[in-house]
């Protein structure tokens, strides 16, 4: 139990990573008529092209994928994408915040003098 508890702590910490150098951009209005409606479910997406599939949020790909296992009965997908964009805007706040300290003789050894990588 513990290790699957881990595997989800990891797999959100990497979203919210993700999510904090890949700003989601906000959708249109209403969806024009040529584009699908966001999937509901594995099948939706098992049913969808894979260029289609490419250009989704990779946070909601975790969360249907998510939807049916334990511990995920109550899941709001819409709820948890609002609370992981907040995260990921925290995230990105801190990361400029303490970035100084990367260089900063002071810190930066602690750092290991790592880099950051510029976003894509």
């Amino acid at each position: 139990m513990g290790a699957l508890v881990l595997g989800g702590v990891i797999i959100v910490v990497g979203a919210v990573a993700f999510a904090a150098t890949h700003p989601r951009s906000a959708p249109p209005a209403t969806a024009p008529a040529s584009q699908p409606a966001t999937p509901q479910s594995v099948a939706d997406l098992l049913a969808m092209p894979p260029e289609s599939i490419e250009k989704l949020d990779l946070a909601l790909l975790n969360l249907i994928c998510a939807k049916g296992l334990p511990g995920a009965e109550d899941l709001d997908i819409p709820a948890t994408l609002k609370k992981l964009d907040e995260w990921a805007a925290k995230v990105r706040h801190e990361t400029a915040r303490h970035l100084y300290r990367v260089n900063d003789p002071r810190y930066a050894e602690h750092y290991r003098h790592s880099q950051t990588l510029p976003a894509a």
